[in-house]
């Protein structure tokens, strides 16, 4: 595949753009960021940032096709700018995985906007905490996490979205379109988060004060603000905040309008999502399956621990690091099945290894253990009971405490 170098345009980065339109971006490059955004071929040109990165620039595509996949980085300012990200008419941008923030500041007067469209601009999976964004054109937030004020003059749809504080003003022949999007008015002042008179038009899910006239049935309208995590890493690319669990926003989305997944990236549950762009237990599957996984122990008897883990089909993992009777460590395994909650497993021991100077242990020898069942109550835990053939084990039972779970794999009862 024939690559175009960047860097003999100057900018000392190392950038490369392939044939199929893929830039990517050191961490920090501002040069070379403005470089290919300013570089627009006929084509979509895909922009990856550096993972994690921070990008303290300001940006503007002003004409072509880009995506920018953020990576988890930052487009970020340390001064108050009056635009940070500028898509100029004509120009199309859609970006994902990325936070776009700069210092609060309050000039005297109309808020600066610094984020600015008036061509096309897609935002998904971000967070944005700038004074103002301002759309003169087409624009989309879906699983954004905003605050600040959003000023529409086009056309505006936001989607399975959660709004901290600002809301929206939807200004004269200007168009919003709403559904599972959550309005937290932080102030608590109770005023609609949407003011203006252009058409505002709610597909449902949403949930926002009861002084919001425009709301339909399918929406939730709150005389309180629901209750908010606090803004942090969640798990996925993205500061998010969470849900509780025992919101009355959980599984209040319109279903036909359901993101398939989280702001993220965890899937949300067929049929069915929560209001905003975190889902309670996205992700997550069921105890009976890979909801299992996870490190446990008796909370009655701390130091010894368990380890489940469901590989495929029926299959699952086990290893117990435990004590026998004589209180020598050991190291017990298997492989076995589950049915349901309930898992049975043929154990295996490793004895008689020797930890070699500067290598690895040798020596150890396989003997049969024995077998232990394990029933799952729930999410949280379940009985252990095991029955050795080896008379320094013996026979027993257990309850078992989730003390960890697997980082890609949540629970659900």
């Amino acid at each position: 595949m024939r690559l175009l170098s960047i860097a003999s345009l100057g900018f000392g980065l190392l950038a490369q753009a392939h044939a199929d339109g893929i830039v990517h971006i050191a961490d920090g490059d501002c040069a070379g960021l403005g470089a290919a955004l300013g570089a627009g071929s006929g084509g979509r040109t895909t922009v990856v940032l550096a993972r994690g990165g921070h990008y303290t620039c300001s940006i503007e595509v002003a004409r072509g096709d880009f995506v920018i996949d953020g990576q988890g980085a930052a487009l970020e300012t340390d001064v108050c700018p009056s635009e940070l990200l500028t898509v100029d008419a004509g120009a199309k941008l859609r970006m994902s995985n990325l936070s776009v923030r700069s210092p609060s500041c309050s000039p005297i007067g109309h808020p600066p906007r610094q984020i600015y469209n008036l061509g096309l601009l897609d935002i998904d999976s971000a967070n944005i905490a700038v004074a103002q964004v301002v759309n003169g054109g087409t624009m989309s937030f879906r699983n954004v996490t905003w605050s600040g004020g959003v000023d529409n003059q086009g056309a505006l749809q936001v989607e399975q979205s959660t709004s901290l504080n600002g809301g929206i003003s939807n200004d004269g022949n200007a168009q919003l379109v709403l559904s599972n999007t959550l309005f937290s008015n932080d102030g608590g002042y109770g005023e609609c988060a949407v003011v203006g008179q252009g058409a505002t038009r709610s597909l449902g899910g949403n949930a926002l004060s009861s002084a919001c006239a425009f709301a339909v049935v399918a929406d939730t309208r709150w005389s309180s603000p629901p209750v908010l995590d606090e803004l942090k890493d969640n798990g996925g690319l993205v500061a998010t905040r969470a849900l509780p669990s025992n919101s009355s926003l959980r599984g209040k989305g319109v279903s036909k309008y359901c993101a398939a997944t989280d702001a993220r990236g965890k899937v949300r549950p067929a049929g069915a999502c929560d209001v905003g762009a975190y889902e309670i237990g996205g992700g997550s599957e069921r105890v009976e399956t890979g909801g299992m996984n996870g490190f446990y122990f008796d909370s009655n008897a701390d130091g010894h621990y368990m380890t489940i883990q469901r590989l495929h089909d029926e299959f699952v993992l086990v290893t117990w690091t435990t004590f026998d009777r004589d209180g020598h460590q050991a190291w017990i395994y298997g492989v076995g099945a589950a049915q349901g909650r309930n898992v049975h497993v043929e154990m295996s021991q490793n004895t008689g290894g020797r930890l070699q100077p500067g290598g690895p242990a040798s020596g150890s020898r396989v003997i049969p253990w024995g077998s232990v069942d394990i029933t799952m109550s729930g999410c949280s835990g379940g009985t252990f009971a095991y029955r050795s053939k080896l008379a320094a084990f013996g026979s027993g039972q257990f309850p078992l405490d989730r003390l960890a779970s697997f980082a890609d794999v949540g629970c659900v009862d």
